[in-house]
C-alpha cells in the first residue's frame, strides 16, 4: 500500500504497525499494516504531547473495549504506548460507510433498513453494557455499516470506553440511540416515537435490553433475549435481566406510573375479619388427635 504523502505521520512504525494514510472520516485514524501479517488493520492515535489526563481517558478506553468480543461491536486488537509515548489503538479495518455520511446524501432511511441498523445497534449495546462498558459519544459517524450480501447490512459500533458513572454513562447512551433514530426515519413513525422515548428517557426504558425488546415487539418478532450472556458482578447491579424491570436504583417509583394491582388473598375475608389465620385448624386438629390418643390410653389401662 501507498504511503500518504504529506501527512508526518505516515509511513511512521508503532510498535509493528506501519501508518500509510489518514482515514477521511477521522483525524486521528489512520489505515495501517501489520508488518508480521501485512493484514490491513484501523489504529487511532494519540500525539506525544497529549494532556495527561486525556492519555488517561484513552488508555482506559482501550483498556475497555478491548474486552468487547461481539459481532455489532468493532474489534480491538492491541493496545499500548510506543517508546516516544505516543499512545495507540488497533481495531479491524472495516469497509463500509458510516450512517452519517449515507445520511448526507439519503436525509432519511427506509423502515426496513432502520429497523435493521436499530436491531443491531441495540444489540451492541446491549453486551458493552453487560460488561460494564459505555459509548459516551455515540452517534451517527460511529456507527458503521458494512454491505452484506445476504442480510442486507452488518452494524459494527466504534468507540466504546470506560465511564466512571456507568449508570448514567448507560443512561447518555440511551439517549444517544434515540437521537440517532431521530435522524434516521420521520418522527410520526413507530421507530420516530420510539426515538422521542429515548430522548425523553421514558423510565420504561432503562436498559438497552429493553429498547431490543421494545423494537422486537413494533415489529412483531420475538424478543432477543438470547444476545444477554451472563452478567459480571461488576454489572449485575446496574442491568436488569428482565426486558421489563426498570434500572430500579435510578428511577423512582413514583415514575413508574400505576402498579398492577396485588392478587387477593385466597382467606374469605369473614374469616380474616373473625380472626381465624391460616395455620389454626391444623392446630386444632393436632390437639384432637392428641385427646384421643390419651383417652384411649386410659381405657386401655382400666380394662387391664
Amino acid at each position: 500500500m501507498a504511503v500518504q504523502e504529506g501527512d508526518p505521520l505516515a509511513g511512521k512504525i508503532i510498535a509493528k504497525y506501519r501508518l500509510e494514510k489518514r482515514l477521511a472520516h477521522s483525524s486521528s485514524v489512520y489505515r495501517a499494516t501489520d508488518l508480521e501479517t501485512s493484514r490491513s488493520l484501523a489504529i487511532k492515535i494519540l500525539p506525544e504531547n497529549a494532556d495527561p489526563r486525556e492519555v488517561a481517558r484513552f488508555r482506559r478506553a482501550a483498556d475497555a473495549s478491548s474486552k468487547l468480543r461481539h459481532m455489532n461491536i468493532v474489534t480491538v486488537r492491541d493496545h499500548g504506548t510506543a517508546p516516544s509515548g505516543l499512545s495507540y489503538l488497533v481495531m479491524e479495518y472495516l469497509s463500509g460507510r458510516s450512517v452519517a455520511s449515507i445520511l448526507e446524501r439519503e436525509k432519511r432511511f427506509p423502515t426496513e433498513r432502520a429497523a435493521n441498523i436499530a436491531r443491531q445497534l441495540a444489540a451492541a449495546l446491549v453486551e458493552a453494557h453487560r460488561m460494564g462498558a459505555v459509548h459516551s459519544g455515540l452517534g451517527a459517524d460511529k456507527v458503521m455499516l458494512i454491505p452484506e450480501m445476504e442480510d442486507g447490512e452488518h452494524v459494527v459500533v466504534l468507540g466504546f470506553c470506560a465511564d466512571e458513572d456507568p449508570p448514567l454513562g448507560m443512561l447518555s447512551d440511551l439517549s444517544a440511540f434515540g437521537v440517532l433514530l431521530s435522524e434516521m426515519v420521520e418522527l410520526d413513525s413507530e421507530l420516530g416515537r420510539l426515538a422521542v422515548r429515548l430522548i425523553d428517557r421514558d423510565p420504561r426504558l432503562q436498559s438497552a435490553l429493553q429498547i431490543s425488546a421494545e423494537i422486537s415487539r413494533i415489529f412483531d418478532e420475538a424478543p432477543r433475549t438470547e444476545l444477554l450472556g451472563p452478567i459480571p458482578a461488576f454489572t449485575a447491579s446496574i442491568i436488569p435481566t428482565d426486558v421489563t424491570a426498570p434500572l430500579v436504583p435510578l428511577i423512582p417509583d413514583s415514575a413508574l406510573g400505576p402498579t398492577e394491582p396485588q392478587p387477593r388473598s385466597i382467606i374469605p375475608e369473614e374469616l380474616e375479619q373473625g380472626g381465624w389465620r391460616p395455620g389454626q385448624g391444623t392446630y386444632f386438629l393436632v390437639v384432637g388427635i392428641g385427646l384421643l390418643i390419651g383417652l384411649f390410653v386410659v381405657w386401655f389401662v382400666l380394662r387391664g
